[in-house]
């Protein structure tokens, strides 16, 4: 094999090892949460405050791709 085929096939190794373990940490983050749940600790507020900020919908863009961000606006829009 060619060092430009071993190149390649190293790189699609590392980046299914680096695939894997991403899957693996946050199995193991689902797994503590299932196990200890929700201890009203500070760790477990942030989380929450985290993931709440994260999936906010701040703006859309309407048909005529004009940027709508009053909520007024977001509750109007139609889909």
């Amino acid at each position: 094999m060619d060092t430009d085929g071993e190149i390649v096939l190293l790189k699609e190794k590392i980046n299914l090892f680096l695939i894997q373990e991403d899957t693996f940490w946050k199995q193991r983050a689902k797994t503590f949460w299932i196990r200890d749940g929700d201890m009203n600790t500070k760790f477990f507020h942030a989380a929450a405050t985290s993931r709440k900020q994260k999936n906010k919908i701040t703006k859309l863009f309407n048909d005529e791709d004009v940027e709508i961000s009053s909520q007024e606006g977001l509750c109007n829009l139609s889909i």
